[in-house]
């Protein structure tokens, strides 16, 4: 059923087209809120500048602003589990990397405190089901994910 959604709504032309849209002016709105213009810049690590600026403009697209507006620290936490998952899946105790569990901690905390906002944000309000981007659910994905998994 996951995969079913997600393909429905990247494979219409409408819903493809006005993601992207989104996600450029996620971009637009990353790049204008770190206040780079036309001057030059230097950058310690270009490579986490532009991993980051993609991360929060996709998270944004995705989820909505309120997730990384209410966990601001969620792409570090996320690019730390990232990093070390496979610590987590090789069952090593976790005293040995406390680290990589408060990472994932942080960011499942992240995720069920920005559910419950749009859940609560949502309450007898309807939402067009063309409507492909809100600012509450973020993309219509992740609405229809929460649909789906309320159901069961």
């Amino acid at each position: 059923m996951q995969h079913e959604s997600t393909f429905e709504i990247l494979s219409s032309r409408a819903g493809l087209s006005q993601i992207l849209q989104q996600l450029a002016r996620g971009y637009d709105d990353c790049v204008a809120a770190l206040g780079v213009g036309t001057e030059w810049a230097e950058f310690p690590d270009l490579f986490t500048f532009l991993r980051d600026l993609g991360f929060t403009a996709m998270m944004n697209t995705l989820c909505g602003p309120e997730l990384m507006k209410q966990s601001p620290h969620f792409g570090e936490a996320f690019w730390l589990l990232d990093t070390n998952v496979h610590f987590l899946h090789m069952g090593f105790p976790e005293w040995l990397n406390p680290a990589v569990v408060r990472a994932r901690e942080d960011c499942l905390q992240a995720i069920t405190k920005e559910r419950r906002f749009a859940v609560e944000n949502l309450k007898g309000k309807s939402c067009p089901d063309d409507l492909m981007w809100d600012e509450i659910w973020g993309s219509k994905l992740m609405r229809s994910r929460n649909r789906m998994y309320a159901r069961i």
